[in-house]
């Protein structure tokens, strides 16, 4: 199996920037607020539960953060795993 750390390593990054964008959305605040224009109506209701929808993009964020943290050990543990392996093979070779 071939691994490219660096692979692993933008995957954890491009991961962490979707965590901090879903987390940093704070469209409940502004669903919640839309509820006050819609007075009367069905969608007043819906809008009073508009804090579920960042308490789930606040778990999206820490899921996507937990594992971008993750994939980052790997890679570090991959690109330590090649160098150490690597410079075994140099020792036999010499």
């Amino acid at each position: 199996m071939r691994v490219d750390p660096e692979q692993l390593r933008t995957a954890a990054a491009a991961q962490a920037k979707v965590g901090t964008f879903v987390s940093g959305l704070a469209a409940g605040q502004s669903m919640a607020s839309a509820g006050t224009g819609m007075s009367g109506l069905l969608s007043e209701g819906a809008c009073q539960f508009a804090a579920t929808f960042d308490t789930a993009a606040g778990a999206v964020h820490d899921e996507l953060e937990a594992h971008s943290t993750s994939l980052s050990a790997a890679a570090d543990l991959y690109h330590r795993t090649d160098e150490d392996f690597g410079r075994r093979l140099r020792k036999l070779t010499q």
